[in-house]
Protein backbone atom coordinates (compact mmCIF):
# COMPACT_ATOMS: atom_id res chain seq x y z
CA UNK A 1 0.00 0.00 0.00
CA UNK A 2 1.48 3.30 -1.05
CA UNK A 3 0.81 6.48 0.91
CA UNK A 4 0.47 8.89 -2.00
CA UNK A 5 -1.05 11.61 0.16
CA UNK A 6 2.07 12.10 2.33
CA UNK A 7 4.00 14.34 -0.13
CA UNK A 8 0.96 16.62 -0.51
CA UNK A 9 0.50 16.73 3.28
CA UNK A 10 4.15 17.65 3.84
CA UNK A 11 4.02 20.23 1.05
CA UNK A 12 0.97 22.01 2.51
CA UNK A 13 2.40 21.88 6.05
CA UNK A 14 5.67 23.40 4.83
CA UNK A 15 3.87 26.30 3.14
CA UNK A 16 1.68 26.91 6.18
CA UNK A 17 4.69 26.90 8.46
CA UNK A 18 6.54 29.33 6.17
CA UNK A 19 3.85 32.00 6.56
CA UNK A 20 2.82 31.34 10.16
CA UNK A 21 6.41 31.02 11.38
CA UNK A 22 7.36 34.31 9.74
CA UNK A 23 4.41 36.06 11.41
CA UNK A 24 5.19 34.57 14.83
CA UNK A 25 8.80 35.73 14.51
CA UNK A 26 7.72 39.40 14.50
CA UNK A 27 4.58 39.50 16.64
CA UNK A 28 4.69 41.40 19.95
CA UNK A 29 4.97 39.07 22.91
CA UNK A 30 5.72 36.01 20.78
CA UNK A 31 8.65 37.25 18.73
CA UNK A 32 10.49 39.32 21.33
CA UNK A 33 14.19 38.81 21.99
CA UNK A 34 13.56 37.55 25.53
CA UNK A 35 11.56 34.58 24.15
CA UNK A 36 13.80 31.62 23.40
CA UNK A 37 14.08 30.90 19.64
CA UNK A 38 13.50 27.24 20.41
CA UNK A 39 10.21 28.05 22.16
CA UNK A 40 9.12 30.24 19.25
CA UNK A 41 9.95 27.46 16.79
CA UNK A 42 8.01 24.85 18.76
CA UNK A 43 5.05 27.20 19.15
CA UNK A 44 5.01 27.95 15.40
CA UNK A 45 5.18 24.23 14.54
CA UNK A 46 2.35 23.37 16.93
CA UNK A 47 0.21 26.32 15.78
CA UNK A 48 0.69 25.24 12.17
CA UNK A 49 -0.46 21.76 13.14
CA UNK A 50 -3.57 23.18 14.85
CA UNK A 51 -4.51 25.40 11.90
CA UNK A 52 -3.73 22.77 9.27
CA UNK A 53 -7.22 21.14 9.13
CA UNK A 54 -8.98 24.43 8.36
CA UNK A 55 -6.44 25.80 5.89
CA UNK A 56 -5.25 22.87 3.79
CA UNK A 57 -8.34 22.95 1.54
CA UNK A 58 -7.18 26.18 -0.11
CA UNK A 59 -3.92 24.75 -1.48
CA UNK A 60 -3.31 23.38 -4.93
CA UNK A 61 -1.30 20.28 -5.78
CA UNK A 62 2.48 20.15 -5.58
CA UNK A 63 4.15 21.97 -8.50
CA UNK A 64 5.88 19.72 -10.96
CA UNK A 65 9.29 21.40 -10.59
CA UNK A 66 11.39 22.00 -7.49
CA UNK A 67 11.73 25.67 -8.43
CA UNK A 68 7.95 26.00 -8.24
CA UNK A 69 7.98 24.65 -4.69
CA UNK A 70 10.71 27.09 -3.65
CA UNK A 71 8.85 29.96 -5.32
CA UNK A 72 5.66 29.20 -3.37
CA UNK A 73 7.62 28.85 -0.14
CA UNK A 74 9.37 32.17 -0.71
CA UNK A 75 6.03 33.87 -1.36
CA UNK A 76 4.57 32.46 1.86
CA UNK A 77 7.55 33.62 3.91
CA UNK A 78 7.42 37.11 2.36
CA UNK A 79 3.69 37.41 3.08
CA UNK A 80 4.27 36.35 6.68
CA UNK A 81 7.13 38.83 7.07
CA UNK A 82 4.96 41.59 5.63
CA UNK A 83 2.10 40.95 8.08
CA UNK A 84 4.44 40.62 11.05
CA UNK A 85 6.46 43.70 10.05
CA UNK A 86 3.25 45.75 9.73
CA UNK A 87 2.41 44.94 13.34
CA UNK A 88 6.00 45.60 14.43
CA UNK A 89 6.06 48.97 12.68
CA UNK A 90 2.83 49.99 14.38
CA UNK A 91 4.26 48.98 17.76
CA UNK A 92 7.17 51.36 17.15
CA UNK A 93 4.76 54.22 17.92
CA UNK A 94 5.30 53.44 21.60
CA UNK A 95 9.05 53.86 21.30
CA UNK A 96 8.70 57.16 19.42
CA UNK A 97 6.15 58.48 21.94
CA UNK A 98 8.35 57.43 24.87
CA UNK A 99 11.37 59.15 23.32
CA UNK A 100 9.43 62.39 22.81
CA UNK A 101 8.11 62.27 26.38
CA UNK A 102 11.62 61.67 27.73
CA UNK A 103 13.06 64.57 25.76
CA UNK A 104 10.34 66.99 26.85
CA UNK A 105 10.67 66.07 30.52
CA UNK A 106 14.47 66.25 30.66
CA UNK A 107 14.96 62.49 30.96
CA UNK A 108 16.24 61.82 27.48
CA UNK A 109 19.55 60.50 28.83
CA UNK A 110 17.87 58.18 31.36
CA UNK A 111 18.22 54.93 29.44
CA UNK A 112 17.13 51.46 30.43
CA UNK A 113 17.12 48.06 28.75
CA UNK A 114 13.97 47.51 26.71
CA UNK A 115 13.32 43.75 26.41
CA UNK A 116 10.89 44.34 23.54
CA UNK A 117 13.58 45.97 21.41
CA UNK A 118 16.55 44.10 22.84
CA UNK A 119 18.53 47.33 23.29
CA UNK A 120 18.78 50.48 25.38
CA UNK A 121 15.81 52.85 25.16
CA UNK A 122 14.48 55.86 27.10
CA UNK A 123 12.89 54.87 30.38
CA UNK A 124 9.41 56.06 29.39
CA UNK A 125 9.59 54.12 26.10
CA UNK A 126 10.38 50.93 28.03
CA UNK A 127 7.41 51.50 30.35
CA UNK A 128 5.01 52.10 27.45
CA UNK A 129 6.24 49.05 25.53
CA UNK A 130 5.93 46.70 28.51
CA UNK A 131 2.49 48.05 29.45
CA UNK A 132 1.17 47.79 25.90
CA UNK A 133 2.36 44.21 25.35
CA UNK A 134 0.96 43.14 28.73
CA UNK A 135 -2.42 44.75 28.06
CA UNK A 136 -2.62 43.26 24.56
CA UNK A 137 -2.70 39.81 26.17
CA UNK A 138 -4.87 40.85 29.12
CA UNK A 139 -7.54 42.34 26.84
CA UNK A 140 -7.39 39.33 24.46
CA UNK A 141 -6.30 41.45 21.53
CA UNK A 142 -3.77 38.74 20.74
CA UNK A 143 -6.68 36.65 19.46
CA UNK A 144 -6.66 38.96 16.44
CA UNK A 145 -3.17 37.65 15.64
CA UNK A 146 -4.51 34.16 15.04
CA UNK A 147 -7.57 35.45 13.20
CA UNK A 148 -5.28 37.48 10.94
CA UNK A 149 -3.20 34.38 10.20
CA UNK A 150 -6.29 32.46 9.10
CA UNK A 151 -7.85 35.29 7.09
CA UNK A 152 -4.52 36.12 5.43
CA UNK A 153 -5.08 33.10 3.17
CA UNK A 154 -8.21 34.82 1.84
CA UNK A 155 -6.47 38.19 1.46
CA UNK A 156 -3.26 36.71 0.02
CA UNK A 157 -4.10 33.27 -1.41
CA UNK A 158 -1.33 30.88 -2.29
CA UNK A 159 -0.99 31.06 -6.06
CA UNK A 160 1.90 29.83 -8.14
CA UNK A 161 0.79 31.72 -11.26
CA UNK A 162 0.96 35.23 -9.79
CA UNK A 163 3.76 36.84 -7.82
CA UNK A 164 3.29 39.06 -4.80
CA UNK A 165 1.67 42.51 -5.22
CA UNK A 166 4.86 44.37 -4.36
CA UNK A 167 3.32 47.76 -5.12
CA UNK A 168 0.43 47.18 -2.71
CA UNK A 169 2.85 45.91 -0.07
CA UNK A 170 4.99 49.04 -0.39
CA UNK A 171 1.95 51.30 -0.14
CA UNK A 172 0.68 49.49 2.96
CA UNK A 173 4.15 49.69 4.52
CA UNK A 174 4.25 53.46 4.00
CA UNK A 175 0.77 53.78 5.47
CA UNK A 176 1.84 51.73 8.50
CA UNK A 177 4.87 53.96 9.06
CA UNK A 178 2.87 57.18 8.72
CA UNK A 179 0.09 55.86 10.98
CA UNK A 180 2.65 54.83 13.57
CA UNK A 181 4.33 58.24 13.59
CA UNK A 182 0.97 60.05 13.66
CA UNK A 183 -0.18 57.93 16.62
CA UNK A 184 3.09 58.62 18.45
CA UNK A 185 2.56 62.36 18.03
CA UNK A 186 -1.01 62.05 19.29
CA UNK A 187 0.09 60.13 22.37
CA UNK A 188 2.87 62.57 23.21
CA UNK A 189 0.95 65.76 22.28
CA UNK A 190 0.33 66.84 25.94
CA UNK A 191 4.05 66.57 26.66
CA UNK A 192 4.99 68.50 23.53
CA UNK A 193 2.64 71.29 24.62
CA UNK A 194 4.03 71.16 28.15
CA UNK A 195 7.60 71.32 26.85
CA UNK A 196 6.85 74.38 24.70
CA UNK A 197 5.13 76.26 27.52
CA UNK A 198 7.76 75.31 30.10
CA UNK A 199 10.72 76.31 27.91
CA UNK A 200 9.09 79.59 26.86
CA UNK A 201 8.54 80.44 30.52
CA UNK A 202 12.16 79.58 31.31
CA UNK A 203 13.32 81.76 28.43
CA UNK A 204 11.34 84.71 29.81
CA UNK A 205 12.75 84.14 33.31
CA UNK A 206 16.27 83.90 31.89
CA UNK A 207 15.81 87.33 30.28
CA UNK A 208 14.40 88.83 33.48
CA UNK A 209 17.10 87.32 35.73
CA UNK A 210 20.21 86.80 33.56
CA UNK A 211 22.48 86.41 36.60
CA UNK A 212 20.78 83.13 37.57
CA UNK A 213 21.37 79.88 35.70
CA UNK A 214 17.64 79.35 35.40
CA UNK A 215 17.79 76.16 33.32
CA UNK A 216 19.85 74.33 35.95
CA UNK A 217 17.60 75.58 38.74
CA UNK A 218 14.40 74.60 36.93
CA UNK A 219 15.54 71.16 35.74
CA UNK A 220 14.31 69.32 38.88
CA UNK A 221 10.92 71.00 38.47
CA UNK A 222 10.83 69.97 34.82
CA UNK A 223 11.50 66.34 35.74
CA UNK A 224 9.02 66.37 38.62
CA UNK A 225 6.20 67.89 36.59
CA UNK A 226 6.94 65.48 33.73
CA UNK A 227 6.70 62.45 36.02
CA UNK A 228 3.41 63.74 37.46
CA UNK A 229 2.01 64.25 33.94
CA UNK A 230 3.12 60.75 33.00
CA UNK A 231 1.33 59.32 36.04
CA UNK A 232 -1.87 61.14 35.08
CA UNK A 233 -1.80 60.41 31.34
CA UNK A 234 -0.20 56.99 30.96
CA UNK A 235 -3.55 55.20 31.26
CA UNK A 236 -5.11 57.31 28.52
CA UNK A 237 -2.05 56.95 26.31
CA UNK A 238 -2.00 53.17 26.47
CA UNK A 239 -5.80 52.93 26.10
CA UNK A 240 -5.64 55.10 22.98
CA UNK A 241 -2.87 52.94 21.59
CA UNK A 242 -4.80 49.70 22.23
CA UNK A 243 -7.87 51.12 20.49
CA UNK A 244 -5.86 52.07 17.41
CA UNK A 245 -3.95 48.78 17.53
CA UNK A 246 -7.19 46.80 17.43
CA UNK A 247 -8.40 48.90 14.48
CA UNK A 248 -5.13 48.25 12.64
CA UNK A 249 -5.35 44.50 13.21
CA UNK A 250 -8.91 44.42 11.83
CA UNK A 251 -7.46 45.43 8.45
CA UNK A 252 -6.09 41.89 8.17
CA UNK A 253 -9.37 40.30 9.27
CA UNK A 254 -12.25 39.63 6.90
Amino acid sequence: MTLDFLPQLAFVYLLLFGRIGAIIMLLPGFGESYVSPRIRLIFALLLTLVLYPMLNVSFALIPESLSGVFMLLMQEVLIGLFIGASVKLFMSALGIAGMVVAMQTGLGSAMSFDPNQGSQAPFFATILNLMAVTLIFITDLHHLFFRAMIDSYALFPTNSSEFLPIGDFAQMAMESISSSFYLAMQMSAPFILYGIVFNVCLGILAKLMPQIQIYFVAMPANIGIGIILMMLLVGSMVSWFLDRFGTMMLEFVI
